[in-house]
Protein backbone atom coordinates (compact mmCIF):
# COMPACT_ATOMS: atom_id res chain seq x y z
CA UNK A 1 0.00 0.00 0.00
CA UNK A 2 1.36 3.43 -0.46
CA UNK A 3 1.80 5.44 2.32
CA UNK A 4 0.13 7.80 3.04
CA UNK A 5 2.32 10.26 3.13
CA UNK A 6 2.91 9.77 -0.76
CA UNK A 7 -0.20 9.67 -1.55
CA UNK A 8 -1.24 12.74 -2.91
CA UNK A 9 2.65 13.17 -4.47
CA UNK A 10 2.36 9.59 -6.59
CA UNK A 11 -1.10 10.70 -7.72
CA UNK A 12 0.28 14.34 -8.90
CA UNK A 13 3.41 12.54 -10.86
CA UNK A 14 0.73 10.71 -12.97
CA UNK A 15 -1.01 13.79 -13.62
CA UNK A 16 2.01 15.65 -14.48
CA UNK A 17 3.87 12.55 -16.16
CA UNK A 18 0.26 12.06 -18.44
CA UNK A 19 0.34 15.69 -19.41
CA UNK A 20 4.02 15.91 -20.56
CA UNK A 21 4.44 18.55 -17.87
CA UNK A 22 7.29 15.92 -16.35
CA UNK A 23 10.08 14.21 -17.94
CA UNK A 24 11.48 11.29 -16.76
CA UNK A 25 14.96 9.79 -17.61
CA UNK A 26 15.87 5.86 -17.86
CA UNK A 27 18.28 5.25 -14.77
CA UNK A 28 18.56 1.52 -15.13
CA UNK A 29 16.97 -1.20 -17.24
CA UNK A 30 13.98 -1.06 -15.52
CA UNK A 31 13.90 2.07 -13.29
CA UNK A 32 13.52 5.77 -13.89
CA UNK A 33 14.05 8.49 -12.38
CA UNK A 34 12.90 12.24 -12.14
CA UNK A 35 14.89 15.36 -11.17
CA UNK A 36 14.18 18.67 -9.48
CA UNK A 37 16.07 21.47 -8.05
CA UNK A 38 16.68 19.90 -5.21
CA UNK A 39 14.92 16.37 -5.48
CA UNK A 40 14.99 13.27 -7.29
CA UNK A 41 12.80 10.46 -7.35
CA UNK A 42 12.96 6.64 -8.80
CA UNK A 43 10.53 4.25 -9.33
CA UNK A 44 11.89 0.88 -10.41
CA UNK A 45 9.76 -2.95 -10.92
CA UNK A 46 11.44 -6.16 -9.68
CA UNK A 47 10.03 -9.54 -10.25
CA UNK A 48 10.70 -12.09 -8.11
CA UNK A 49 10.36 -15.44 -9.64
CA UNK A 50 10.77 -17.67 -6.24
CA UNK A 51 7.95 -15.98 -4.65
CA UNK A 52 6.34 -15.59 -7.77
CA UNK A 53 5.64 -11.59 -7.15
CA UNK A 54 6.22 -8.43 -9.09
CA UNK A 55 7.12 -5.46 -6.57
CA UNK A 56 7.56 -1.54 -7.73
CA UNK A 57 10.03 0.22 -5.22
CA UNK A 58 10.04 4.08 -5.20
CA UNK A 59 12.56 6.46 -3.60
CA UNK A 60 12.59 10.25 -2.65
CA UNK A 61 16.16 12.04 -1.93
CA UNK A 62 15.75 15.51 -0.69
CA UNK A 63 19.06 16.63 -2.34
CA UNK A 64 20.12 19.59 -0.29
CA UNK A 65 18.97 17.59 3.05
CA UNK A 66 19.90 14.35 2.20
CA UNK A 67 16.80 13.51 3.40
CA UNK A 68 15.69 10.38 2.08
CA UNK A 69 12.05 8.11 2.16
CA UNK A 70 10.43 5.21 -0.01
CA UNK A 71 8.66 2.27 0.32
CA UNK A 72 8.02 -1.08 -1.71
CA UNK A 73 4.82 -2.58 -3.19
CA UNK A 74 3.92 -6.01 -4.12
CA UNK A 75 1.53 -7.44 -7.04
CA UNK A 76 -0.08 -8.82 -3.68
CA UNK A 77 -1.13 -5.09 -2.34
CA UNK A 78 -3.28 -2.77 -3.41
CA UNK A 79 -2.27 -0.01 -4.71
CA UNK A 80 0.34 -2.24 -7.09
CA UNK A 81 -1.66 -0.94 -10.44
CA UNK A 82 -1.64 2.73 -9.26
CA UNK A 83 2.29 2.01 -9.28
CA UNK A 84 2.53 0.09 -12.39
CA UNK A 85 0.59 3.32 -14.10
CA UNK A 86 3.32 5.43 -13.00
CA UNK A 87 6.18 3.38 -13.76
CA UNK A 88 4.79 3.03 -17.32
CA UNK A 89 4.06 6.55 -17.59
CA UNK A 90 7.88 6.78 -16.64
CA UNK A 91 8.96 4.73 -19.26
CA UNK A 92 6.78 6.54 -21.77
CA UNK A 93 7.94 9.66 -20.96
CA UNK A 94 11.99 8.44 -20.14
CA UNK A 95 11.70 6.99 -23.92
CA UNK A 96 9.90 9.78 -25.47
CA UNK A 97 7.55 7.86 -27.05
CA UNK A 98 5.34 9.98 -27.95
CA UNK A 99 7.25 11.45 -30.57
CA UNK A 100 8.09 7.63 -31.69
CA UNK A 101 4.21 6.76 -32.10
CA UNK A 102 3.94 10.57 -33.68
CA UNK A 103 6.60 9.52 -36.46
CA UNK A 104 5.24 5.70 -37.12
CA UNK A 105 3.68 6.31 -40.10
CA UNK A 106 5.44 9.22 -41.70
Amino acid sequence: MIPKAFNNFILDLIEKTNNQVLNWTKSDEDAFSLNSKDASVTISYYLDIDRELSYYTFNFINLSTKNQSGFKISSDEDDFNTMGKLFTLASASANNIKDELDNFFK
